[in-house]
């Protein structure tokens, strides 16, 4: 190999040049046997581009570096020989594999499950675990979110498994992620497993007979073209690295992989490092952070959720390392005039992050930054040239969009020197072979473009040495000093700080240990809110350096900030929970507790938590310890049970009132036990103790026998065959008798009811009962009365029943036996011709006093209307001819309308000949008949139906055929006689004597408003003074209703709630208001002035309650109204504000004259006497004597004051005046008790 070493397809270099594409023409020309693909293995370095030279596999320079002396011995007798070394198995290591083992136990049947795996080597250690177990001669797919991670993973198989294991094939649609996301850029040939994105050799690999499992690779972006390439080809096992991430149409090739029949694998394992996320900078209402996602709550996509192994079991059997927070703050100092403030920036992040590692010396560090061009900015100087070397680290920078090469080379020297530092974006994680690290530091920004979780996978992997790794987080306040001389602002770097530990709480049980304690303390304490909040647990699990800076103060404030953005309040209000149990001894707190008024709430989603199986459980057993009460209506239960025993100790059954104010639930719940064990969906527990205290489940046989026996008591009682019961005054038992009935009827009573209701006489056919009654009445009358029609007036119920009779025999279905009966009594089954000839004999014996055939409607309205139906009957040819001729004996009159028309006629005569006009007054009760018929003439000429003969008479005496005209003139005489009486035409609109005229007149003026009043009419009502203007109309319309007012009431204090007057006290208020305003006019406010019109309304009361107290006085011939005097109270308390404001010096001057002038007492005291003299001289008029007893039931006070002024007296104190007074009274000075 000195001078290059040729073989087939095999390339030696000693100078490590990089390929070019003269060196590769000719080595790919030859054609291949179908099926093999050229294969370039090469310690050189190979460029992206190749152009059409590029092998479609192939072994770059690094990875030809890591093979061994036993891996050439391999390859050169693989080469010489031609036969493949002997296989080899893949071992893993055996705590995994208990691992494994153990969560294969646990699972249930299904379909598919979830793996969470703790951060490290678990992942690339256990896939050809899971690959192999699908079993031999089996397809396996395996989805990654890049390609990145699975070649990591296959990386590692090809060291630990020979192809003789797994036969692999890498799908990929040619649309690898773009530069800027510093994925890493890796050309088919450079991956340690044959590439493809042709649909022929996917069917041929599906479909290849191999021994061993076939492993379909491919990332989630490349499943929308793979999964229709492999059309009937079925998977055996499907392994999806982070499902709950892929989103878009990667998440919806995911779900048709994992739903569609087509598709769907025999098993799907889900492998995620990450089952969990929550956003530290969004909370949920309890002030926890927002779950971005939880794949826990997502069965039906993920299946059951199991973790593989805990963290302590992975660091225990060295699959993984325990990592130490360690966090620096510093102060930025004062930015210089000419410093660029982003390089003031990253040097004091570098600072604090140096103090850190200088002080842990690690070995391998790897630096996390938001974007691979900050990296490098933040390794720079200050004229932005790289470092490769700082405070003794060697950096090295790698970019996702570098070649594979330069990529390779940067990994390399980073291996070579220690210590050393690697910087970069996401490259590092999205499939570099990435060594175990001794420490991260993880800088601003980073937070939303780094998965924490899978950033501690380098720390965490299994190192030869086992040195403690630490995550390295600086802290720098950059915006100076606020007034409390503490650092001002918010820190950067505590984001990322925050979500790291919110990263390790699902790791270490030591740091959700600490968080929850804080909170714990917190809520167990909730009346102290002035107190810092203790965060003394987090620090024994975070190690916390300040530099330069006082400690204490700053710790706390980093505390308390890092846990608003932790959150943390289930811990709290478990705490507070506990507080509140121990203070009320309750589970339940009510929705505005002091305190924590979301507590109540917080309780409520604990239960349904438990109830639905989602409630974490460790919270489980916290709330255990603690005596929760999961289901407070079990609780309830007994206790409404406990309530029903006292309920039937007290009152000897369990038949609790659908009402009962002593306890108003336990009805309801004793109907809902019944109605469950009605359905049978009573729990067998609380049917038995039911049963233990003789409950009564069947509350209809209780119902029945209960109104039986009520039933019997009434029948009792009232000693009849129908017991009087309504059903509104006994609505239930008048029920329950209609529905005995009823069951009877349709067979449904037992025969121990039957003879239940027959033994108290129970009426089974109320119908035939109620007939035989009434027949029975119709004899007693008959006997009576001689005669078998009832007096429908004094016996109405009976006349009716008669009449019902008659009906049911003409419709021939009254029973046999029943007109039989009533045949006995000789009933008259004709009464309308009866009742006919009667009328008949009346209307002659009328002719025969009258000399007239017409009956007078007013003296005999009922024999006029039978008249007219008579004469209906003939005009429709229905009289028979047997009536026509008796009436036509009597000279009975046919045709009644033409008398009336020659009637009307005359009158209209009369009418003109007295007022010259053929106008009647429809008002005027005398022509109110004649105007009618005049209208219906009209009317009937109109329709070209009057008569000629008449229409000649009505012209020849001057009749106005048009309706609306003569209405028009008709309505203006009534104007005319309206203005004659009252000086003006201002009909009032609500005007009671003729409000047909005051609608009339609106109407004028409305078509006066539309200029649709004929000239004529308007120039008539203009000459008698009509007003147009409504405005003014309504003003004068409510005048004239004011002084009405007055003539009826003597004043114009019309009240606004007045029923019979609101609008009219709404007008005089409006009035006033105009006054204030000085819009009412100089001329209104004259007239209204003039008829005593009250401008101040306050007056107005008082003017009333004056009135009232004037009545007062001539009543009882003083002023002094009782405090508590029943027949006024309302005088009673004005009489007290008048000598309240007098005492203030408030009551006007001329009331305080006018009330003096009554000889009003403004001396409450002087008033009180006054009062007590009045009670004395009730008294002594009601009992002749001033001997009140001092318990005197209807005044006790009354006594009292006496018996006080009989002790004034004798002790000398009493003035003159009143024992003068007294005295007039015949006041008895000594007790007559004594």
């Amino acid at each position: 190999m000195a001078h290059g070493a040729f073989g087939v397809q095999v390339l030696f270099q000693p100078e490590r040049k990089a390929l070019t594409p003269k060196m590769l023409a000719g080595r790919f020309d030859a054609p291949l046997p179908g099926g093999l693909r050229p294969l370039l293995i090469s310690n050189a370095p190979t460029p992206n581009k190749l152009g059409e030279f590029a092998p479609a596999c192939g072994l770059r320079a690094a990875q030809f570096d890591a093979l061994t002396e036993a891996d050439f011995n391999a390859l050169r007798a693989w080469i010489l020989t031609g036969a493949p070394p002997p296989p080899m198995r893949y071992q893993p290591p055996a705590a995994l594999s208990a691992a494994w083992r153990a969560v294969g136990e646990s699972l249930p049947p299904c379909e598919q499950f979830t793996l969470t795996l703790p951060p490290g080597a678990c992942e690339t250690l256990l896939l050809p675990t899971l690959i192999e177990g699908a079993g031999a001669q089996s397809t396996v797919l395996l989805a990654a979110p890049s390609v990145g991670r699975l070649a990591s993973a296959l990386e590692h198989w090809s060291r630990h498994a020979s192809s003789a294991a797994f036969g692999c094939l890498l799908f990929d649609d040619q649309q690898s992620p773009k530069p800027a996301s510093d994925h890493p850029q890796l050309r088919p040939w450079e991956l340690p497993y044959p590439t493809t994105g042709d649909g022929e050799e996917i069917a041929h690999f599906t479909q290849w007979r191999f021994h061993g499992v076939k492993v379909l690779l491919a990332a989630h972006s490349a499943l929308p073209a793979l999964l229709p390439l492999l059309g009937a080809s079925r998977i055996d096992r499907a392994i999806v690295l982070e499902a709950h991430k892929a989103a878009g149409k990667r998440g919806e090739w995911l779900q048709a992989l994992r739903d569609d029949e087509l598709w769907r694998p025999r098993r799907t394992i889900h492998l995620t490092q990450s089952p969990t996320l929550s956003d530290i900078a969004r909370h949920d209402p309890f002030g926890d952070p927002k779950p971005v996602y939880d794949i826990t709550e997502e069965p039906e996509r993920f299946g059951p959720v199991r973790p593989l192994m805990e963290i302590k079991d992975a660091v225990a059997a060295k699959l993984a390392r325990k990592p130490r927070i360690c966090v620096a703050v510093l102060v930025a100092p004062a930015r210089q005039p000419d410093q660029d403030p982003d390089q003031r920036i990253r040097q004091g992040l570098w600072r604090a992050a140096a103090h850190l590692l200088k002080r842990a010396a690690p070995q391998r560090t790897i630096s996390y930054h938001p974007a691979p061009n900050q990296a490098q900015a933040f390794f720079s100087d200050a004229d932005g040239n790289p470092q490769s070397q700082r405070d003794g680290f060697a950096i090295h920078v790698v970019q996702g969009r570098w070649p594979a090469a330069k990529r390779e080379e940067s990994w390399q020297a980073f291996h070579r020197f220690a210590p050393a530092l690697m910087a970069g974006a996401r490259a590092p994680l999205k499939g570099e072979p990435t060594p175990p690290m001794d420490a991260a530091l993880i800088l601003p920004d980073c937070r939303g473009k780094l998965d924490m979780r899978h950033a501690l996978g380098p720390l965490m992997a299994p190192h030869p040495l086992d040195p403690s790794p630490q995550v390295v987080i600086p802290l720098l306040f950059h915006e100076g000093f606020g007034p409390d001389g503490l650092p001002a602002g918010e820190p950067l770097g505590l984001m990322e700080l925050a979500e790291m530990i919110q990263s390790l709480r699902g790791l270490l049980p030591e740091v959700d240990a600490a968080l929850r304690e804080i909170r714990l303390r917190q809520g167990l304490r909730p009346a102290v809110s002035d107190k810092p909040l203790d965060c003394a647990p987090l620090w024994r699990v975070i190690e916390l350096t300040v530099i330069a800076q006082e400690d204490a103060p700053i710790r706390q404030r980093i505390g308390k900030m890092l846990m608003d953005l932790l959150g943390g309040e289930w811990d709290r209000l478990f705490g507070l929970l506990a507080a509140y149990r121990k203070h009320s001894g309750s589970w339940d707190p009510p929705d505005d507790w002091e305190p924590a008024p979301e507590l109540a709430a917080w309780v409520k989603k604990q239960r349904k938590a438990h109830d639905n199986g989602v409630l974490p459980p460790e919270r489980l057993r916290a709330l255990d310890a603690l005596g929760f009460d999961w289901d407070p209506a079990e609780t309830q239960w007994w206790a409404h049970y406990a309530q029903l025993q006292a309920f039937k100790t007290q009152f000897g059954h369990d038949e609790t009132p659908d009402e009962w104010p002593q306890n108003p639930d336990l009805p309801a719940w004793v109907r809902a036990q019944r109605r469950a064990g009605m359905l049978d969906k009573l729990p067998e527990t609380h049917r038995q103790a039911l049963d233990a205290i003789d409950f009564v489940w069947d509350l209809k046989a209780a119902y029945w026998n209960a109104s039986c026996d009520q039933l019997g008591r009434i029948h009792a009682q009232f000693g009849a065959e129908e017991p009087p019961i309504s059903p509104h005054q006994n609505a239930d038992l008048f029920a329950w008798i209609t529905q005995q009935r009823r069951d009877f009827a349709r067979g449904k009573l037992n025969p121990e009811q039957i003879a239940r209701l027959d033994a108290i006489g129970f009426i089974w056919d109320p119908e035939e009962h109620a007939w035989q009654k009434m027949f029975d009445a119709l004899a007693r009358n008959a006997a009576l009365t001689r005669a078998t029609e009832p007096d429908p007036q004094r016996q109405p119920q009976l006349a009716q029943w008669v009449d019902a009779q008659r009906k049911l025999h003409d419709r021939d279905k009254l029973a046999p036996q029943r007109k039989a009966q009533l045949d006995l009594l000789c009933l008259d089954w004709d009464p309308e011709e009866t009742a006919w000839q009667g009328m008949f004999e009346a209307l002659a014996k009328n002719a025969a006093l009258t000399r007239a055939a017409e009956p007078d409607p007013e003296q005999q309205p009922q024999l006029a209307q039978w008249a007219e139906e008579q004469r209906k009957l003939h005009n429709r040819g229905k009289l028979p001819e047997a009536r026509k001729q008796q009436l036509d004996l009597l000279c009975f009159d046919w045709d009644p309308e033409q008398s009336a028309w020659r009637a009307q006629y005359a009158a209209a005569q009369a009418l003109v000949n007295a007022t010259g006009a053929l106008l009647p007054d429809a008002s005027d009760p005398a022509q109110a008949e004649l105007a009618q018929w005049l209208d219906a003439q009209r009317k009937l000429f109109a329709r070209g139906k009057l008569a000629e003969e008449r229409a000649a008479a009505l012209g020849a005496l001057g009749i106005i055929w048009d309706a609306k005209e003569a209405e028009w003139r008709r309505q203006f005489e009534s104007l005319r006689r309206f203005q004659a009486t009252h000086q003006h035409c201002h009909v009032p609109t609500d005007w009671a004597e003729d409000p047909e005229l005051a609608k009339w007149v609106a109407g004028q003026r409305r078509l006066h408003k539309r200029e649709a009043l004929p000239q004529e009419h308007f120039d008539a009502l203009t000459a008698i003074g009509f007003l147009w203007d409504a405005q003014a109309v309504y003003w004068e319309e409510m005048f004239l209703q004011l002084a009405e007012y007055k003539l009826r009431h003597g004043h114009c204090n019309v009240s606004e709630e007045d029923p019979d007057h609101g609008e009219l006290g709404w007008w005089v208020e409006a009035q006033r208001k105009s006054h204030r305003n000085g819009s009412l006019g100089e001329d209104r406010g004259k007239r209204l002035h003039a008829m005593g019109f009250v401008w101040d309304p306050m007056q107005v009361v008082w003017e009333e309650r004056f009135a009232d107290l004037e009545r007062f006085r001539a009543r009882f011939g003083h002023c002094i109204v009782p405090n508590n005097w029943g027949e006024d109270a309302e005088l009673a308390r004005w009489v007290q504000i008048q000598r309240n404001a007098a005492a203030k010096n408030l009551l006007a001057p001329a009331n305080r004259e006018r009330l003096a002038a009554i000889g009003f007492e403004f001396d409450p005291q002087a008033a009180q006497a006054e009062e007590w003299f009045f009670h004395l001289a009730q008294f002594q008029f009601r009992f002749g004597h001033c001997n009140v007893p001092v318990n005197w039931p209807e005044n006790p006070q009354l006594g009292l004051w006496v018996q006080f002024q009989r002790q004034t007296f004798a002790q000398g104190r009493m003035e003159p005046q009143r024992a003068q007074r007294l005295q007039n009274m015949g006041f008895n000075w000594q007790d007559p008790g004594a």
